[in-house]
């Protein structure tokens, strides 16, 4: 079994879009664990009622392919309406591999994700959810490189601790 991470978002519907993926990986998954939902302002946002997204990390646990977890992460965006045009401002939904197991690649996707140590809302459900996993590639643990994260005006601001049935 491979232990994957990975980030939801929404900007549009977001409460009902996240629940329904979350419910739908389960569909799949078997013991999911999620971190707290958090708001954050997109980054490079357009402004307006689109500009905020609701934020999580989801840890599962698969005998699942890379190829085959990217499948499946296309389709359930595809399912909760996700446009696939470039020029949409509302993201249905948005469900990126932040960590499979311990690989690290460029192809067929960058792994560990960029996103990780760069945007604080992928760090910080990240680090709640493991904080003592430790980075593939800059050995800290999520917690320890939250605790150093420098953008604090980016950071999220929490919307629910104990899940998505509050939603």
């Amino acid at each position: 079994m491979r232990r994957v991470f990975l980030g939801l978002g929404s900007n549009f519907d977001r409460a009902n879009r996240l629940r329904a993926a979350w419910l739908k990986l389960q569909n799949y998954f078997a013991g999911l664990r999620t971190s707290s939902v958090y708001d954050a302002v997109a980054i490079g946002g357009h402004g307006g009622d689109c500009s905020h997204y609701y934020n999580m990390v989801v840890e599962v646990q698969t005998d699942l392919t890379l190829e085959h977890m990217q499948r499946l992460c296309k389709y359930i965006e595809k399912e909760a309406g996700r446009s696939s045009d470039a020029a949409c401002q509302n993201i249905a939904l948005d469900i990126d591999i932040l960590l499979y197991d311990d690989l690290i690649c460029e192809q067929p996707l960058s792994l560990p994700s960029p996103a990780i140590v760069r945007y604080a809302y992928v760090l910080r459900p990240l680090a709640e959810l493991a904080p003592n996993v430790e980075h593939p590639v800059v050995h800290h643990t999520f917690m320890k490189l939250w605790q150093s994260f420098t953008d604090k005006q980016s950071q999220p601001t929490l919307i629910v601790a104990s899940c998505l049935n509050e939603l």
